[in-house]
């Protein structure tokens, strides 16, 4: 059953949010298993270049989005030696469990074999998520397809889909979100999404690859624009895996550069 196998991923120091997400999921009444996240720090030279492109090690990436991405497909590799299920439901421990997850997990469950699909996303929730075609619903849930699935924070994924996926990105290249969502458009790949969201961030934003407590991002989450929070602190370019320079510097030097002009 899909309520038997929850993995979420944590690190070992974050024992905060390990704590946090048994809280959330002890309110349901549910199980999980603890997936060991993978530190990108503590990656060997050997292994950051059997894992990334030269691009990703030097300019696009940071050590937590190469973690968060390995994190991700070890899970997906897991699932297909995995003699017991068929599906995995993956889960980032920096989430919000809501009420109707539960019940949409067990009805779900009854007709999944039935459901063609790759990933369906619990957690989708940017501009680009709103669903283009409705093809199943549950609970008045539906299910569809959408123009942007951004977000791992939680997602349904098959074996074919984990089959597909490692396929699609043999080597980590940017957010492992966003490379799944980019490269959906050039594979046949079935990626659904929920019309609603059944895990939202704790923060308005996951914390395995990203984290960033500034007033900035403060004053958009009290203004509930969580997206354009996540949106401006996006990297353009990462130095020696650890310094970014985001939309966010890169607008202000644009305002300060027309500034001095003008």
């Amino acid at each position: 059953m899909l309520i038997n196998n929850i993995w979420v991923i944590n690190l070992d120091k974050s024992k905060d949010r390990l704590s946090h997400i048994n809280n959330e999921f002890n309110k349901f009444n549910i199980k999980f298993k603890r997936f060991n996240a993978v530190y990108g720090k503590e990656l060997s030279n050997k292994e950051l270049i059997n894992e990334t492109t030269l691009l990703s090690r030097n300019i696009t990436c940071s050590y937590g989005m190469i973690g968060c991405a390995l994190s991700h497909k070890y899970l997906w590799k897991q699932l297909l030696s995995d003699k017991n299920t068929n599906y995995y439901i993956i889960i980032e421990d920096d989430v919000i469990i809501k009420d109707e997850f539960k019940n949409f997990i067990i009805d779900l469950d009854k007709i999944k074999d039935k459901i063609d699909f790759d990933i369906i996303s619990l957690s989708c929730r940017n501009i680009g998520c709103s669903i283009i075609k409705k093809d199943f619903s549950i609970n008045n849930i539906h299910i569809g397809k959408c123009l942007m699935q951004l977000s791992t924070g939680g997602y349904i994924i098959s074996k074919k889909g984990a089959f597909n996926l490692l396929k699609m990105l043999p080597t980590i290249n940017y957010h492992i979100d966003t490379e799944i969502a980019f490269k959906n458009y050039f594979y046949n790949f079935n990626y659904y999404v929920t019309s609603e969201c059944l895990i939202n961030f704790v923060d308005g934003e996951s914390t395995l690859s990203f984290e960033n407590n500034s007033l900035t991002n403060k004053f958009l989450k009290y203004l509930n624009l969580d997206f354009y929070c996540l949106l401006i602190n996006e990297p353009i370019l990462v130095f020696n895996l650890e310094y970014s320079f985001t939309i966010l510097v890169f607008l202000l030097l644009l305002i300060l550069f027309f500034n001095i002009i003008y």
